[in-house]
């Protein structure tokens, strides 16, 4: 293992993704090469079909490659089964969607205690009501879904995703059902809890103050990484050296610098970038469920192409 792989929390080598349908096999990802540092924020933006949350569920663990290599906390993800990949989550990966995906017959705290008590740990419901005071909501804990704001709603996915205090956090659009108010602070918070926990965050969104508040951006087309942008440190951080998740609407946009990568060279000294090989023909994407367990089929109900170990 290089350098580099051993320093980040995900190494992707090669990654591929295809699906076949009717019309025949479509590349939804295509020879993705890249390292997420531990503690880093990563925000991920493209237009709709680049392979965006795709490449999030393949991280998760919730879809399989077709080519490549998947690494994630220094487990290769191809060697684990079903089984063995639900605990591996459980322990180092926390998900929050754009739908929420709350078990409407379970409370609150009961919704956040959940990947506790399947963790084996007797400390569920203590940890539980940890992360929703975290997240403002110590004063919901009994309260179902249903009888929640969809803002509550997300701070309660937010803790849930948070109380194994996984390595890694990935965020699928997270204030997409919300609207810009009560996204501002849902996202203050997301930004926060990774920060307090030293999670690394990988951000979708389509969203550009959103993005922006990331330590670095990756910008998808095609199922190919087209470039990265690398944000400059001087002046766009607050007096204790960590960005405010709550200044992007009101402050001018930075005019971030974007680097081009397209020969597989590593960018500018000093910046960090992510791989990115030729540009190819257009492709379509696909996504998993948001059920937490991942179906292996994609948006338009195409599947799997082989090489993919069985699911």
């Amino acid at each position: 293992m290089s350098a580099v792989a051993h320093r980040s929390i995900v190494s992707l080598r090669g990654l591929g993704v295809t699906l076949t349908g009717a019309a025949g096999p479509v590349e939804i990802l295509r020879g993705i090469d890249l390292d997420l540092a531990r503690g880093e924020t990563v925000s991920v933006v493209g237009p709709s079909g680049a392979g965006k949350t795709t490449l999030l569920m393949v991280v998760g663990g919730l879809e399989r490659p077709s080519a490549g290599r998947v690494e994630v906390a220094g487990e290769d993800l191809a060697a684990l089964d079903e089984d063995a990949l639900a605990r591996f989550r459980g322990s180092h990966v926390g998900i929050v969607f754009q739908a929420f995906h709350l078990i409407p017959t379970m409370t609150a705290i009961e919704n956040v205690a959940a990947p506790r008590e399947l963790a084996g740990a007797a400390d569920a419901f203590g940890r539980a009501r940890e992360e929703l005071a975290a997240v403002g909501l110590d004063h919901r804990l009994e309260h179902y879904p249903g009888e929640l704001s969809g803002g509550e709603q997300q701070r309660v996915a937010i803790a849930r995703a948070l109380v194994n205090r996984p390595d890694l956090l990935l965020a699928d659009e997270p204030t997409g059902n919300l609207d810009a108010a009560t996204g501002d602070q849902v996202i203050r918070h997301l930004f926060a809890r990774s920060r307090d926990r030293e999670a690394t965050l990988l951000l979708i969104t389509h969203e550009a103050h959103l993005a922006a508040l990331c330590d670095r951006t990756i910008r998808m087309a095609d199922g190919r990484v087209e470039a990265a942008v690398a944000e400059a440190a001087a002046g766009s951080e607050a007096a204790g050296g960590q960005r405010d998740p709550t200044g992007g609407r009101d402050q001018a946009p930075r005019r971030d610098r974007e680097v081009e990568d397209r020969s597989g060279a590593r960018g500018a000294p000093g910046r960090r970038n992510a791989l990115a090989p030729p540009e190819g023909a257009r492709t379509g994407n696909g996504s998993s469920s948001g059920n937490g367990t991942g179906t292996g089929t994609g948006s338009d109900g195409l599947r799997p192409a082989g090489p993919v170990p069985s699911r």
